[in-house]
């Protein structure tokens, strides 16, 4: 895995298409006041949320909450109280070194099995190539018998680009 180099925010993961208006309104979501959430969601299919803010982090147990409601806490990894936390899009974000940092969510069972998904992030970086934001997989002996790999890409000239596929030779 080539792990995240940069600040991600704000991840969602839905069990369905998104309609465009949807996704505009995630999109001015990042609009909004610094220091005050937006009032409204988009709740219906989400089974996945973790918006990387403060109360939704335990530094004591190195955890953070889904505030979605599903209950999918994450574990982080090599994440410091010094470094980490930054300036987020929406509130606060986390900044991943490139290196080590991760967030491990276990198995989230809600993605088994969707024959449609929509994921969502705020992410910033200045590092060159393709790098992990959010996946879903089962490598064992070589082989990814994964659900979903979301993959951001900074190429030489400055584009950028994301890609989500199903794993696991699908």
């Amino acid at each position: 895995i080539d792990y995240a180099n940069g600040v991600i925010d704000e991840v969602r993961v839905y069990n369905r298409a998104l309609a465009p208006s949807e996704i505009k309104a995630l999109y001015n979501f990042g609009t909004a006041v610094v220091g005050k959430p937006p009032q409204k969601r988009i709740t219906n299919g989400l089974i996945g949320m973790w918006g990387m803010n403060g109360r939704e982090i335990n530094w004591n147990t190195n955890t953070i909450s889904d505030m979605s409601g599903g209950g999918y806490t994450g574990v982080m990894t090599n994440m410091s109280t010094s470094t980490s936390p930054t300036m987020g899009k929406i509130g606060q974000a986390f900044n991943f070194d490139g290196t080590d940092d991760y967030i491990d969510m276990g198995d989230v069972n809600a993605f088994d099995g969707l024959t449609a998904l929509t994921a969502s992030a705020w992410v910033k970086t200045t590092a060159l190539g393709e790098k992990h934001i959010l996946d879903k997989s089962n490598c064992s002996g070589g082989t990814d018998n994964g659900v979903f790999e979301l993959f951001m890409a900074l190429t030489t000239n400055g584009k950028a680009s994301a890609l989500i596929y199903p794993t696991g030779g699908a």
